[in-house]
């Protein structure tokens, strides 16, 4: 039980958390974030992800965004399309894998990656 907040967000990130989890659930009105299947309330998936994108710091490590995702595929380039409207150039938008050629967190400052896990 509880209340959502995006300040949660920001709170957690200006006390030098890197890691985040956003899980993002579909409704009526677009993309929310909540803890599904609890009785926690929920808010827009661009409030949470103006709130990470006003805590990145140029010089600071990266912001690692765990995306539990509970949107339909079909509904899923709208979450994109969030990301790099509130994101912009912060966002990582090539795959970082571990074949990816010597990327380190060093060159990563200042951005964010999205690391996705998808449910049904």
């Amino acid at each position: 039980m509880g209340r959502a907040s995006a300040l949660s967000y920001i709170h957690v990130l200006w006390h030098h958390a890197r890691c985040v989890e956003i899980d993002v659930w579909s409704s009526d009105s677009g993309p929310v974030v909540t803890h599904g299947y609890t009785l926690t309330s929920h808010i827009p998936f661009r409030e949470v992800c103006e709130a990470v994108g006003h805590c990145v710091r140029e010089n600071n490590w990266p912001i690692l965004v765990s995306l539990e995702c509970h949107v339909m595929p079909e509904e899923q380039y709208k979450l994109v399309d969030i990301m790099k409207e509130c994101w912009g150039d912060k966002l990582v938008t090539q795959s970082v894998t571990p074949s990816t050629a010597e990327v380190t967190p060093r060159e990563l400052r200042g951005r964010i990656v999205v690391m996705v896990g998808a449910y049904s």
